[in-house]
């Protein structure tokens, strides 16, 4: 059963910046955490997501 799906937005099929805030932003208040704006995830966005998150509190 497939549990988890993950796509990679990066712009090249449509302008994903808005999108990909509104969807972390989900993710953070699923979590508990606070929304970001624009500026703050380009700021604090790290690879693997998961220290992303932690950075956030989450």
């Amino acid at each position: 059963m497939l549990k988890l799906m993950v796509f990679g937005w990066n712009g090249v099929l449509f302008p994903d910046a808005a999108a990909g805030v509104e969807s972390n932003n989900h993710v953070m208040g699923f979590y508990g955490g606070e929304p970001i704006t624009l500026g703050k995830m380009r700021e604090t966005h790290i690879i693997p997501a998961s220290e992303f998150y932690a950075k956030q509190g989450i």
